[in-house]
């Protein structure tokens, strides 16, 4: 016997019903918000610690490109192993694992003495950053309600916004009386430490929870070829989502990686430098849940559109903007937490789509690619916006942020088209998606 449910416009595909027990599942979102804010915590550490390691070491910034382009090379890897272990065997083992390689080589980042040997320890860190991020969003979005899910996704991305919020306070602290060292051994120690309540409460994905089930899915032809993200009604769909994917993890790290560097090396102090992130990050934590609700209430294309030309104008505005110390630092503080709510709308709508846009066989794997292609940006970004500084200065490199949001306004509005036609394909059809009842 099979029920229907409706999410949302036409572009939006219903998640399976999450496990049986209200409290099972509160406990394994609980569980997996704490992990990302975390996750947070581990990205932005190295961002807030690149002042004082620039200092330590007596190097030029662009020696800290190749471990910043690290982390977001790690996070690839470990994006692309998890998505295809997870449609394999779970997600559940596979984010244990994940943040356990995370917590140690983030502790052990602490312990490195040049750029290469950090880069080499952040490579592997990113590895645990990828299988934890593009998993838990997927269980997240399996574990929540079908007419919860964009605001699901929301409250989790926001978590790990949350978390580079914290790390941002905590490191404006910390690492002006310890020493960035510091900042790296808590982040380790605290991913070790929340790997024993991940063991006993984390949940596992419907689709995943019984062995009976998983024979009856291979009784029935098995899992999909990876290749189906890439063939038929999806053709259109999935290179765009990558295309959007990388687009918005450059436009977003290369903000979040070196606006402490350009503050500083403007003249402000490193305790209002590291601090102004929080500004950007606090912005995205209140705008995630809020985008969500909009996704849902409105559309997942007007939406995101919308925000993408709102991150246009502010970045324009930083681009003729001279930032030297005479600049009143509440006005850099409040176009901040714009620019941080506009990219929230971007990140929760970009999410939205690749969650919904593939059926469960194929959702971790399709998932993980398009979250993949956005790493890939995340490795781009920082030898692009390295030389943009240096060759162009700051007007320069938020002028290229503002070209790259007007890119991604016309992939947005794209996006909405090929959308359309894969629910009017039978591909996505929200309103007829079939599923079946708990067992």
């Amino acid at each position: 016997m099979n029920r229907t449910s409706s999410i949302g416009e036409g572009d939006v595909r219903a998640p399976e019903a999450g496990p049986d027990g209200l409290a099972g599942r509160t406990a394994s979102i609980g569980c997996l918000l704490i992990l990302f804010v975390l996750n947070g915590m581990g990205l932005q550490s190295l961002p807030i610690a690149a002042p004082a390691i620039l200092t330590d070491w007596n190097i030029p910034r662009a020696d800290l490109a190749l471990p910043i382009a690290a982390v977001s090379s790690g996070a690839a890897l470990g994006t692309l192993a998890s998505g295809i272990i997870g449609d394999a065997v779970g997600r559940r083992w596979p984010i244990i694992g994940s943040a356990l390689i995370f917590g140690v080589f983030m502790a052990a980042a602490g312990l490195a003495t040049g750029p290469l040997q950090l880069a080499n320890l952040l490579l592997l860190a990113g590895i645990g950053v990828g299988g934890c991020s593009s998993l838990s969003i997927t269980l997240v979005t399996e574990l929540a309600k079908p007419q919860l899910r964009s605001m699901a996704i929301g409250c989790a991305i926001s978590a790990g916004l949350i978390g580079m919020g914290v790390a941002s306070l905590v490191g404006g602290l910390l690492v002006p009386a310890l020493g960035w060292h510091a900042l790296f051994f808590l982040i380790g120690c605290a991913l070790l430490v929340v790997c024993l309540p991940l063991c006993a409460l984390l949940a596992e994905s419907p689709s995943f929870d019984t062995k009976a089930r998983r024979a009856r899915r291979d009784a029935a032809g098995g899992r999909p070829p990876l290749s189906d993200v890439l063939r038929g009604d999806f053709s259109r769909v999935t290179p765009l989502l990558w295309f959007m994917f990388f687009l918005n993890i450059i436009l977003g790290t290369s903000v979040l990686t070196w606006l402490p560097v350009i503050l500083a090396e403007a003249g402000f102090p490193l305790s209002f430098a590291i601090g102004s992130l929080t500004a950007w990050i606090v912005g995205m934590a209140v705008g995630m849940p809020l985008a969500g609700w909009l996704v849902a209430r409105f559309g997942v294309s007007r939406s995101i559109a919308i925000a993408s030309v709102g991150m246009v104008m502010l970045t324009s505005c930083f681009a003729t903007w001279q930032l030297d110390p005479s600049v009143p630092r509440w006005g850099i503080i409040v176009l901040l937490s714009i620019g941080g709510f506009l990219s929230a709308g971007m990140a929760t709508g970009i999410y939205t789509i690749s969650a919904n846009a593939y059926p469960p066989a194929l959702r971790a794997r399709g998932m993980a690619l398009a979250d993949a292609s956005g790493r890939l940006g995340g490795v781009a970004a920082p030898f692009i916006s390295v030389a943009l500084i240096d060759f162009t200065g700051t007007s320069g490199f938020f002028g290229a942020l503002a070209g790259t949001g007007v890119v991604l306004t016309v992939c947005f509005i794209a996006m909405g088209s090929a959308m359309a036609a894969l629910s009017a394909a039978g591909a996505n059809p929200a309103s007829q998606t079939q599923h079946p009842q708990p067992e």
